[in-house]
């Protein structure tokens, strides 16, 4: 069995252990996932999703580290307990989701976009509206969100990922969850190593490489290719399917 030298383990979920958005994965990954922990190692998972789908994707790998879920400001680990719903890093206050609604209010977009009511600590918007075919622009979402939080909150900042425009704390992301979390389990981050795929896994790959851990890319994008690999990173060819191999490299018999 290959040593990883690592004890703790952290994925990114959709693009990286299931297909986009979530949807579909391979038998291979469950199997290489199970071996990383045979290994001896905590396997968890980091996502921008709310804290109940990344506990039911952690439950159905039935992995044994934590949850980080909504972008850093949320975890979870099994010790919690199954009733738990968890430990809230960072979230916007009743006054701050009040600011956004009333914001995509005025600029006259309740009716072309929706709020995901799932998000427990963040507040996300995704540019279309279930009865209508057409999709908002996400840009013109983005703009309208900006423009009001510069206005009259400093604490806040917009994201925009592929399907959605997120307001989120400020300086918050998957890095600093991943650095809160490893505080609160005692991990130091040269023993964490990160699997991701897409620009939002940067800050967590970065932490994780700077201080002497591994980080390991499976997305397309050259430039982040590039970054990580000039980190020291692993960067693996055939994306979703050169994960399933490393898997097996990394933790097989």
């Amino acid at each position: 069995m290959a040593q990883s030298n690592r004890r703790l383990w952290i994925f990114d979920v959709e693009g990286t252990l299931t297909g986009p958005s979530g949807r579909g994965m391979q038998a291979a990954v469950v199997t290489g996932v199970f071996m990383a922990m045979r290994s001896g190692s905590l396997v968890g998972i980091n996502t921008s999703r709310e804290i109940r789908f990344a506990r039911a994707v952690h439950q159905l790998f039935d992995m044994n580290g934590p949850v980080i879920a909504e972008g850093g400001c949320g975890w979870w680990q099994p010790s919690m307990g199954e009733l738990s719903r968890g430990v809230c890093l960072h979230r916007l206050n009743d006054e701050d989701r009040a600011l956004v609604r009333q914001s995509v209010a005025e600029a006259d977009l309740s009716d072309r976009v929706w709020e995901d009511w799932r998000k427990e600590y963040v507040s996300t918007w995704y540019p279309y509206a279930f009865d209508q075919k057409e999709r908002t622009n996400p840009e013109e979402v983005e703009k309208v969100l900006t423009s009001a939080i510069k206005k009259r909150k400093t604490d806040l900042v917009v994201e925009k990922l592929e399907e959605s425009v997120s307001v989120i704390p400020k300086g918050i992301d998957k890095g600093t969850g991943l650095v809160e979390v490893s505080v609160e389990l005692s991990m130091p981050l040269s023993a964490v190593g990160y699997v991701g795929e897409s620009w939002a896994d940067w800050p967590a790959l970065a932490q994780v490489l700077v201080s002497g851990g591994r980080g390991v890319m499976i997305g397309k994008d050259a430039q982040l290719r590039q970054q990580v690999a000039h980190m020291g990173g692993e960067v693996l060819d055939e994306g979703y399917y050169g994960l399933v191999k490393w898997l097996m490299e990394e933790f097989g018999n």
